[in-house]
């Protein structure tokens, strides 16, 4: 009979924690590895590989994102900006302004599944809005008559938004 594997527990310390007992580490020479690792509770070998140089997750596998840091930040800024001016997006909406970025800067590349939801762990504070929340307001502020001329203008207008990234 083959034993079951047990699934992988999340991690009880963040990326933060790691770089704040890295840098109490360096700076106190009196502290060892395994007390450094206590003050934040984080495992005696995950410490230990970062401390001897080991990349972290994040750093380690930045060269297979579609999208710099620098580009995601823009689609990030773009959808807060989007959300502020109570336009709610679909993530079919936000993958498909992606692609259009993608086709700007050269790549050909489509974009996966499940990229809306890492790029919504990627950015945190965006998984906060939510798509509809242009038609809430709108559907709260004017009656019925009013709602469907506002939903049947909105389709008809065409929105072009372009972001330079060369």
């Amino acid at each position: 009979m083959v034993a079951k594997r047990k699934a992988q527990a999340t991690p009880l310390y963040t990326e933060n924690d790691i770089e704040i007992c890295l840098k109490a580490y360096n700076e106190d020479p009196s502290l060892t590895i395994k007390s450094a690792a206590k003050l934040k509770s984080i495992p005696y070998n995950a410490f230990r590989d970062r401390v001897n140089g080991k990349k972290s997750r994040v750093k380690s596998h930045q060269h297979l994102q579609l999208f710099t840091a620098k580009q995601e930040n823009e689609i990030s800024a773009y959808l807060r900006a989007s959300n502020d001016k109570h336009e709610g997006l679909s993530s079919a909406e936000v993958i498909k302004y992606a692609q259009n970025i993608l086709k700007q800067i050269g790549k050909d590349e489509k974009i996966g599944k499940n990229w809306f939801n890492r790029f919504l762990k990627r950015q945190k504070f965006l998984s906060s809005i939510r798509a509809s929340t242009f038609e809430d307001s709108r559907s709260l502020s004017c009656g019925r008559d009013k709602l469907k001329k506002s939903t049947t203008n909105q389709f008809t207008k065409k929105k072009t938004h372009s972001l330079n990234f060369k």
